[in-house]
């Protein structure tokens, strides 16, 4: 049992926090999916690690963020960008004001963002 239990936290070790599941840059570590803020810890229901990674995002450089919806429902979904204090430094999606997107059509895939110009010093930051 304690085999399996470290073969699988190696194998999810890269994978993605929440309903969203990043392909790129990859999101916070433990990687726990379908937790969300209304029922568990903020942010996305994964309190900050005490050795947490982060991806250093540089102003005027452009990033393309893939994901996959792990699980289509009726709670749409957010991507944000925040520091090593938690504040959120870039809003990805939605970004026309709304909190959550994905709410419309339970079905469509959203493989790629459009590539991002950040404005803000990003030096320890984290996507979620």
């Amino acid at each position: 049992m304690l085999q399996l239990l470290l073969l699988l936290h190696l194998l999810l070790r890269y994978s993605a926090v929440g309903h969203v599941a990043l392909t790129f840059p990859s999101a916070r570590f433990p990687p726990l999916d379908f937790l969300d803020s209304a029922r568990t810890i903020s942010p996305c229901g994964v309190p900050k690690p005490d050795s947490p990674r982060y991806t250093q995002l540089y102003v005027g450089e452009s990033y393309n963020f893939t994901w996959r919806l792990q699980y289509p429902h009726q709670g749409g979904y957010r991507l944000s960008v925040i520091n090593e204090t938690g504040d959120v430094v870039e809003q990805l999606a939605p970004v026309k004001g709304i909190k959550y997107v994905g709410l419309e059509d339970q079905t469509f895939v959203y493989p790629l963002l459009d590539t991002n110009y950040f404005d803000k010093f990003c030096f320890k930051a984290n996507t979620l």
